[in-house]
C-alpha cells in the first residue's frame, strides 16, 4: 500500500519549487534536524517491537494468539496514515505528533511478526537495509541527478510492480517472485533517495519546513518497505 500512496502525495502541494520559496540555511538545518530526529524514534520503536518478538517468547505467544488485535493494528496505521497524508493535521502541533505516534507504534506491532522468521534472518536483513540505505542516503546527497522531478518515471515503476504482483498471484513462479522483489527493492531505494532530496531541499522540489512530520512519515514508510522486502529475499534464499 505504501508504494502507490507515495506517487497521490508527490502530486500534492506538499512541497514547493525552489526559488519560489527558499528557506534560509539555518532553517532548512533545523528542518532537517528534527526530521531526522523523528525517523529515529519510529525506527527505534520499530526495533524495539521487533526485538520483542525475537527475544520474548511471552510476547510472541501473546501475538499469537491475538490476531484480531494486529488487523486492528494495521486499520489504526492505515487511517492514521491517510490522516496524515490526506489532510493538513500534519501540520498542527499537537495533533501531528499524536498522529505519528499512533500510526508508528500501530504499524510496529503490526509488522512485528517479522521475529518468527529468526533472529538470523531479520538481523541479516536489518543490516542489509541499513547498508543500503546509508548508500542511497549517500548518494542522494553527493549526486548532480535531480530525482525529485522523476515523479512520473517512479509512477510508471509503481505500475509495472503492481503487475508483477498481480501476474506472481496468478502464477506461483518462483521466478516471477524473484523479479518482483528486485522490482520492488529498486522502487523502495529510488524512493529512498526521492524523498531524501526533498529533505535536504538542494534540487528543484523541497519539502515545506512545516512538513516535518511528513517527510518523516515517507522516509520511514521507505526504509521500512525496503526492509521486509530484503527480509523476504533472506527468507527464501534461506529456505532454498
Amino acid at each position: 500500500m505504501h508504494i502507490t500512496d507515495q506517487e497521490n502525495f508527490m502530486s500534492s502541494d506538499y512541497f514547493e519549487i525552489k526559488g519560489l520559496s527558499m528557506s534560509p540555511v539555518s532553517v532548512r538545518l533545523n528542518f532537517i534536524r528534527k526530521v531526522y530526529f523523528i525517523l529515529l524514534a519510529q525506527v527505534l520503536s520499530t526495533t524495539f517491537f521487533i526485538l520483542l518478538s525475537i527475544y520474548s517468547e511471552s510476547y510472541r505467544l501473546f501475538y499469537a494468539s491475538n490476531s484480531s488485535l494486529m488487523v486492528v493494528a494495521m486499520l489504526v496505521s492505515l487511517v492514521s496514515y491517510y490522516v496524515l497524508i490526506y489532510t493538513d493535521q500534519s501540520r498542527k502541533v499537537p495533533n501531528n505528533y499524536i498522529l505519528l505516534g499512533v500510526f508508528t507504534v500501530s504499524e510496529s506491532y503490526s509488522i512485528s511478526y517479522v521475529g518468527f522468521a529468526g533472529k538470523s534472518a531479520v538481523l541479516s536483513a536489518c543490516l542489509i537495509t541499513l547498508v543500503v540505505t546509508g548508500a542511497l542516503t549517500y548518494y542522494a546527497l553527493t549526486t548532480t541527478s535531480d530525482v525529485t522531478l522523476q515523479g512520473g518515471a517512479l509512477f510508471v515503476l509503481c505500475g509495472a510492480a503492481a503487475g508483477l504482483l498481480l501476474a506472481s498471484l496468478l502464477f506461483k513462479s518462483s521466478i516471477l517472485s524473484l523479479i518482483l522483489s528486485a522490482v520492488v527493492i529498486c522502487l523502495y531505494g529510488l524512493f529512498i533517495i526521492y524523498d531524501t532530496q526533498l529533505i535536504l531541499g538542494t534540487k528543484s522540489n523541497q519539502y515545506n519546513i512545516d512538513d516535518y512530520i511528513l517527510a518523516a512519515l515517507m522516509l520511514y514508510v521507505d526504509i521500512l518497505g525496503l526492509f521486509l522486502e530484503i527480509l523476504r529475499l533472506v527468507q527464501g534464499s534461506n529456505e532454498n
